[in-house]
């Protein structure tokens, strides 16, 4: 044997005799490994019991967002209408996500009555319940703070200033640690909003309001001017099919008038009437027909959401079971324990050495 293969041999068999020597340690302190595994399993079980449950609550839903903005400029513009650059703004594409968690929405799903159990309530008013923070707040040393009520009687009106602060930072919690909006892919206009929480209907209403209020403001905006200008259109409609009906009645009293008339002088004002009635009623014909097709057209503009699956009770529930936390427990306790072992023993072993 050469001297570089006792070299090696040497490391090998000393680490072999400590790894020994440090068993026969560990196992000679029996009643420190006792207790340190019984505290961690003892630790496991208390807090799997003191964890609360939470409950996941998802919904899917499709987009099918058409943009036909140009044709209805088009014929809009025939009538001195504009339409802008466009219906998809800062509200098209993925953009829809980030409105999932704007204040804006996310107020309006916390503070909208809402019937729970055969009485008005609200979500913001549920989730202090649920979370115990009206007992919590109760305890503050600002009065209007300890007195601070989310009930839907609470919040008609404007809201004060602590109430305000308050909902800030909900809605910091809410779009941090308790709700995620997302596409579920980049090909597939699919998506999915999901709420946690400790309360099962908390998380169930709030992912349905969230979709209801996310869809009715998106919808509203994407086709707010184009509406607004139908809405024009339909208005002058009326107007020309107003003044066709009045030459009508205008050239029948003429009409009646003129029966015992002789003179060509007197036909006159039926003669104008007449004309009258033949401009409103082809400018009627052609703005009502415009008006049928620019409303086609914004039926083709305003985008679908459409709902795939909903939250369905019993939601999804995440919890830690008494034997996981007992069995995860134990193992802490068996690591804490070699941990331990391993620094007493080093510890013994630096002083034996000192004291040689």
């Amino acid at each position: 044997m050469t001297k570089q293969d006792k070299k090696e041999e040497f490391p090998l068999k000393e680490i072999v005799r400590n790894i020994r020597t440090f068993t026969n340690y560990y196992f000679n302190n029996k009643l420190l490994i006792i207790v340190i595994v019984i505290g961690g399993s003892a630790l496991g079980f208390v807090a799997s019991q003191l964890y609360h449950p939470k409950y996941i609550a998802s919904l899917s839903f499709a987009i099918e967002d058409s943009e036909t903005a140009g044709g209805i400029s088009g014929l809009a513009s025939q009538f001195g209408i504009s339409l802008g650059a466009g219906s998809g703004g800062a509200f098209g594409g993925d953009n829809l996500y980030e409105l999932f968690g704007s204040n804006y929405i996310i107020r309006k799903v916390l503070l909208s009555p809402i019937q729970i159990d055969g009485h008005t309530d609200n979500l913001m008013s549920l989730y202090f319940r649920s979370y115990g923070l009206y007992e919590k707040y109760a305890t503050d040393k600002k009065k209007e703070v300890r007195e601070v009520r989310f009930d839907p009687e609470y919040v008609k009106g404007n809201l004060s200033r602590v109430q305000d602060s308050i909902i800030n930072e909900v809605h910091q919690v809410v779009i941090k640690r308790m709700m995620t909006a997302e596409k579920r892919s980049k090909k597939l206009n699919i998506g999915d909003v999901s709420f946690t929480s400790r309360n099962e209907m908390l998380s169930k209403l709030f992912v349905e309001l969230l979709i209801k209020y996310t869809s009715d403001f998106y919808i509203d905006t994407k086709t707010k001017v184009s509406r607004t200008n139908y809405l024009l259109l339909k208005q002058q409609t009326d107007s020309v099919k107003k003044a066709y009906d009045n030459a009508l009645s205008a050239r029948a009293s003429i009409a009646d008038n003129m029966m015992n008339l002789v003179k060509q002088s007197s036909m006159v004002g039926l003669m104008k009437k007449q004309t009258d009635i033949q401009v409103s009623m082809n400018a009627y014909i052609e703005m009502k027909k415009n008006m049928e097709m620019l409303k086609y057209s914004l039926s083709k503009e305003t985008p679908l959401i459409q709902i795939i699956d909903k939250p369905i009770l019993p939601l999804k529930k995440l919890e830690i079971k008494w034997y996981i936390g007992l069995l995860v427990g134990t193992l802490f306790g068996l690591f804490s324990s070699i941990t331990l072992a391993l620094l007493l023993y080093f510890k013994e072993q630096i002083m034996q050495k000192i004291r040689n």
